[in-house]
This record gives structure tokens, C-alpha cells and sequence, in this order.
């Protein structure tokens, strides 16, 4: 730790900027305020070195090679051949990590590829290690691996109370529990600019869910939620904002012909977006029906604009949305429950009202980015202690 500031090397396996990596994004300023210098080893040629060079930042290009992962698409537990098939390649990863390991003062593994590696690199350069656990797997395997490579960490972050729960004891006794959080600086308040690009029929009520479609997000269900309100005359459109992620192009294909065949006219597919915010202040409610979620990031991210959220009683949402206090929760997998959730709201502008000030109040209470980025520096010199 030279001059007082801190570097970590923080990594991931992907060269996009997803979900993860905005996580990262979103605490830089905070963390360089206070002294905190973080280097990004990722694959190169992506828009995440884009991003963070833009930023003017420093970033390392690592081996972009396939991985296997402690999981399948299903959350499953990768086989044992398949891990074994990736020990040349975590070889080579973790020789070209171990150089750039050997001038940090903190390992910063943010993805779940990558922790195993994270924590050899530290071993072989005496480095400390904090792996930040964003994923929840099934139980097996997956889950073993997951928490072998934490107790092997310095330290660990879960997002979320559902995250650390699915390590073993002896694992959680090495993890902390730090929520994500918003950028509120971005995720303001106030009128939305861009509902004439989300809906033709810009006086109905229009929903929205977003984020990659993929089949544990549960589109499908709220497709047929809102097709149930329609059906007993709802003047309700739907937006789905985001693409499928590798793998899941036939699931994105069947929600489209789903959607066509149950909301003729009223869906409209808008694929991935930038501009987040502004659609967020643009909708009048925000789904989210996903079966499993370790945090939930849009959920707050909505709060934080002031519009009411209807989420899954599932994963990290039951560490910050409480049922009619300020949002709304629903059972996994029930289209008529989401009916009745988002009708409940269409109907009553005191509840709109009461759920939305009350959002506001958890975001600016447990969710700012200064206090996160105090949360882990903390950690870090626990860590390098």
C-alpha cells in the first residue's frame, strides 16, 4: 500500500458490462475518494475495458478462454467432468492473474468463474482475497465448491442474506452480508422521458420488466399476469426490456410467440437498454417475477426513482421489500397472484402513494453507494490484517 492508497485488483470473467460489473462501476467514485485505486483484470475487446478505460482507468487484459462455471443454466451443479476439463484453463488464468496479484494489496473476485482462481492467485503471491458471492446454486456440488473457495478467502461479501445462507456454517463465519446500492445520483426522482418508445398506448397503465431473459427470471408468468388483467378488462401494456443471455434464444423465442398469442398489441420487446433510469420513471409499475434472485438490483434501483415495485417473495428481496410497506410480494411462479398485486395498485393511489415514499426511505436509509464502499473497505483491511 504505497502512498496511503490502496489498489485491488478486482476481476471478472466477462468482457460486457452486466449486472456484476455495474456493481463495481457504481462504487468507483466512492472508492477512489477514499483511496482506494481499483485495477479491472477482465477479458479485453469488450465494453467493459471500454468502459473503464473511458473512465481512465487502468485495465488488464486476462486469458479469454471458455470457462466452466460452478453451475449449469439451471443453477444446477456443473458435473465433474466439466470441471475437471477447466484445470489447464484456470492454469493459465491464474499465471497471467499471479502477475498482476503481485502489485495489489487485495484480490477482488466478483464472479463466480473466477473465485477459485481469485483464491490460488492469492495463495501463490501471498495476497489477500475477498470474493463477493452475487449467485445462488442448488444445492450439490456447485454449492461445496462455493463454500470451499470462501473458507480459503481472506474475506467475503454476500449481497444478500440468501446468498450467505446457501454456504456451509463454517463458510458463513467468513462472510459478511453487504447490500447492493443504487447510485442515486442517477436513479432520481421524477418524469420519464421515453414512454412513447416503450407502448403504443401511452394512457394505459404500462408494466415493465427488465433484465436478461432468461428462464429463471419468470417472464413468462407475468405475461400471463397481465393477460389475466386484460381479460377482465384492464387497459394494461407491457414493456420487457433486455435480451437472452447465451443459451436461452429458444426461451426468448417463446416468450415472443407467448406474448403474441396473449397480448396482441399490448407487449412490446425493446431489447437491451442504456438508459435504465429514464425508462424506470417512464413505467408506472416495475415486475419483477424471477423464481430465484440473489439480490434484485432493478427492484431498487426502481425504488429509488419512485416507482412501486411488485416482486417475487423469493432470494434478496426479503432483505429489503416488505409486503405492503413499500412494495409489493408475490408468490413465485403464480400469474394470478401478480394479477391481483399489480390490480391492487392500478386501484389504489393511497397504496401507490404509501409504497413509494416508504421505498424511498429504505433506499436512502440501506442502500446509498458512500455507505457500501465504507462497508468494503472495511472489509479490505480486516482482510490485509
Amino acid at each position: 500500500m504505497a502512498d496511503g492508497t490502496l489498489r485491488v485488483v478486482t476481476s471478472t470473467l466477462t468482457r460486457d458490462v452486466t449486472g456484476i460489473e455495474h456493481s463495481v462501476i457504481r462504487l468507483l467514485p466512492h472508492l477512489r475518494e477514499r483511496g482506494v485505486n481499483v485495477v479491472m483484470a477482465a477479458p479485453a475487446g469488450g465494453g467493459l475495458e471500454r468502459a473503464w478505460t473511458a473512465m481512465g482507468l487502468e485495465f488488464v487484459g486476462m486469458p479469454d478462454e471458455q470457462r466452466v462455471g460452478l453451475r449449469d443454466s439451471s443453477g444446477g451443479s456443473a458435473p465433474a467432468s466439466a470441471l475437471l476439463s477447466q484445470i489447464p484453463r484456470s492454469a493459465s488464468w491464474i499465471s497471467a492473474f499471479r502477475r498482476q496479484a503481485l502489485r495489489a494489496d487485495i484480490i477482488h473476485s466478483n464472479s463466480l468463474l473466477s473465485h477459485l482462481d481469485c483464491v490460488a492467485a492469492g495463495r501463490l503471491t501471498r495476497t489477500p482475497v475477498v470474493l463477493e458471492i452475487h449467485d445462488i446454486l442448488n444445492e450439490g456440488r456447485g454449492r461445496s465448491l462455493l463454500s470451499a473457495a470462501v473458507r480459503g478467502a481472506s474475506a467475503s461479501i454476500a449481497v444478500s442474506n440468501a446468498a450467505l445462507e446457501q454456504l456451509s456454517v463454517r463458510a458463513q463465519r467468513k462472510a459478511s452480508v453487504v447490500p447492493q446500492a443504487v447510485d442515486t445520483a442517477i436513479f432520481t426522482p421524477g418524469r420519464g422521458s421515453v414512454r412513447a418508445e416503450l407502448t403504443n398506448s401511452p394512457d394505459s397503465v404500462l408494466v415493465a420488466v427488465v433484465g436478461r431473459m432468461d428462464p429463471v427470471k419468470g417472464i413468462e408468468t407475468l405475461i400471463e399476469a397481465v393477460s389475466e388483467i386484460r381479460s377482465v378488462g384492464g387497459d394494461l401494456h407491457l414493456v420487457v426490456v433486455g435480451g437472452p443471455t447465451d443459451g436461452n434464444a429458444d426461451y426468448a423465442t417463446g416468450l415472443r410467440r407467448l406474448a403474441e398469442a396473449l397480448l396482441p398489441g399490448a407487449v412490446r420487446f425493446v431489447g437491451q437498454r442504456d438508459d435504465v433510469a429514464e425508462i424506470l420513471r417512464s413505467v408506472d409499475i416495475l415486475c419483477v417475477p424471477s423464481m430465484r434472485e440473489p439480490f434484485g438490483m432493478i427492484a431498487i434501483e426502481a425504488m429509488s426513482v419512485g416507482t412501486p415495485v411488485v416482486a417475487s417473495r423469493t432470494g434478496g428481496f426479503l432483505d429489503y421489500v416488505v409486503d405492503g410497506q413499500n412494495g409489493l410480494l408475490t408468490t413465485p411462479g403464480d400469474a394470478s397472484d401478480i394479477a391481483r398485486k399489480v390490480l391492487s395498485l392500478v386501484s389504489d393511489g393511497n397504496l401507490r402513494t404509501q409504497l413509494v415514499e416508504r421505498a424511498h426511505d429504505t433506499v436512502s436509509q440501506n442502500h446509498e453507494a458512500s455507505a457500501r464502499a465504507e462497508r468494503v473497505i472495511e472489509i479490505y483491511r480486516k482482510a490485509m490484517k
